[in-house]
Formats: structure tokens, sequence, C-alpha cells
């Protein structure tokens, strides 16, 4: 009961069966928590704490010498795709000798912060992102002109130098939440000595990026995937020029948009959506890949990948990719 307890937390605030056996957890326990008063059923989702629960979770991690913040649930459903879409992605592939490091609900900084018309244009089947034509995404990449591989021997600008270039031109921030983020490294013991830039404030160096999100309509995938061409833009000219695409060992770092429908009939149409306009949905911001796939999907999976790479080339379906 107490480890159950302590499931619940500010990323992971709302359980029910199916999350819970995903987790390796004793799905039966949360009946047990309803009748104590300690959770609360949601209608149409699962189960939070109550008040009761809350000061019961503070108490179990007091004596356990643990850390557990107080926290607010804002959208019990969202919440609880997102717990389930994590647990079902660690199960889709092994990662040995790697790492898998899942955030939930990560709000990622949108430098400038674009939105309808200055992002992208959509005139019925015509598309593409207008983000690079705004005179301050230029004045961006005037003041931050060092990136690729020829700008590993300078230092990277980073927050402080950011800061003064937002100052001076009063450019808007902003932010996009993922729904699940996965950083994964494929070899840790060939990179745990490996030094990263001390402005690698994300910690993208030496991993691949998988951003995970559940597609709304049109407008807002469109959207989404604009704001992380700027969230990149950012990586590759601010944060860590030179190894934002190429680790440490130069080999790729790979970074991928997962759009996870529901079903396989919701991913078809998401697809059929998209297939048009491959090559203006990644051509500012290559490389990326935009890939699919459906909790449907997800919950077929019956034996792991053995690597992240072996579950992208066999299992996701292939939106748009820059090689081809």
């Amino acid at each position: 009961m107490t480890a159950l307890t302590l499931l619940f937390d500010e990323e992971n605030p709302c359980w029910d069966h199916e999350s819970l056996a995903l987790a390796g957890e004793d799905a039966e326990g949360l009946e047990e928590l309803l009748r104590l008063g300690l959770a609360k059923g949601i209608e149409g989702t699962g189960a939070i704490l109550t008040e009761k629960g809350m000061e019961e979770r503070a108490r179990l991690a007091v004596d356990m010498g643990i850390p557990a913040s107080p926290y607010e649930v804002k959208d019990p459903s969202r919440s609880l795709w997102r717990t389930k879409v994590q647990h079902l992605i660690d199960r889709a592939f092994l990662g040995r000798w790697g790492l898998k490091e899942f955030s939930v609900g990560e709000s990622l900084p949108v430098v400038p912060y674009l939105q309808g018309e200055d992002l992208y244009r959509l005139d019925g089947d015509s598309f593409r992102f207008s983000w690079e034509e705004s005179p301050l995404v230029r004045s961006f990449c005037d003041r931050f002109n060092r990136w690729g591989v020829a700008a590993r021997e300078f230092p990277a600008p980073g927050d402080a130098k950011l800061t003064e270039w937002i100052k001076e031109t009063g450019c808007p921030t902003g932010s996009v939440e993922v729904d699940v983020l996965l950083r994964s490294g494929y070899d840790f013991d060939h990179y745990r000595t490996m030094e990263t830039r001390p402005t690698d404030r994300f910690k993208l160096q030496n991993a691949d990026r998988l951003f995970c999100f559940k597609p709304g309509n049109t407008e807002d995938v469109l959207t989404q995937i604009g704001h992380i061409h700027l969230f990149m833009l950012g990586q590759r000219r601010v944060y860590i020029p030179g190894w934002s695409d190429f680790d440490s060992a130069d080999q790729e770092n790979w970074t991928m948009i997962l759009l996870i429908a529901d079903d396989e009939r919701e991913l078809d149409g998401l697809q059929a959506r998209l297939a048009p306009w491959e090559r203006p949905l990644i051509e500012p911001a290559n490389p990326l890949f935009i890939l699919g796939t459906s909790l449907e999907k997800l919950r077929e999976v019956k034996e792991p990948k053995e690597t992240i790479y072996d579950w992208f080339c066999d299992d996701l379906r292939h939106i748009a990719r820059p090689d081809r």
C-alpha cells in the first residue's frame, strides 16, 4: 500500500488498473485506496488522491526519507494518458546498456514564440512553415550565428546571452508542453565519462530525443511541430551548438516527434492529412523525423524490440523523414 500511495505524484497524479499493471504494480490495490478514502474515482478516467490520501502520502514520504512535494491535479484525463504512454513506450524496446529517461508534461522554451501565420501558412491543401521569414528569427540567427560542427571550438552562448538578446529586441517568449519526452542514450558506459557542454540545460547532448504528443486538430499538430522546430533552433544555436545533431563520438543524435493516436483508424486519418506535406513539415528544422503510432498498436506489443532503432524501423509509421 505504501508503494502504491507514493506512485501518485506531480507527473503521474492519476492511475487506473491498466496503468498500474503497466507499471508492474498490483492493480487491485487501487480498490483498497478507494475503500479507505485515500483516493477517489474520476468519471471516465482513473483515480486521484483525496486530501486524506495526500496527507498519508506526505507522512509516508517523511517516514521513508524521500521528497514528496504537494501538487495540484489540473487535467486527470490527460495525466492518465501520459502515464500510460510512458509505460507503453518503456516496454516497447529494451534499450539494453543504455538509458531511458522519461519526463511527463515538460515545458520547453520557444524563442521567438510565434503563432498563427507567423509560424506557418495553411491555405487549403497548401502548407509551409513561415517562421524562417520572421524578422525576429532573422535577428536571432544573426546574433547566434555559430552552429554546426564548426561551432564546437567556441563557447556556447547559453541563457545569459539569450536573455540579453530578448531584452534588446523585446522578443516574445513562450513554451511548448510535451506530453511525454524520452531522452534515450544507447551506450551508457561509453558516454558516462564524456564531458558535455555546461550550457546543456535540457540534457540533449549525447541523447536521441523523442517528443511525444497526443494529436488534436490539424492546426494544433502543426503548431506543436513548429514549436519543436523553434525549440531545436535554440539548441542548435544557443545551448549546444555543434552537438545537437551529432554526439561526442560523432554519432547521429536523432530528433523525433511521435504523434500518438488513440487507435489505428485515427492514425490513418492523421497520416493522410500530413503525408502530402512531408518535405515542408521537416525542411526548416532538418534533421527531424515525424512518426506516428497509436495506443492500440502499443498495447499489442508482446515482445520488446532490442533498441529504440529497431522499434523505430519496425513498429512506427514514418510520416516524414529527411532521408527519402
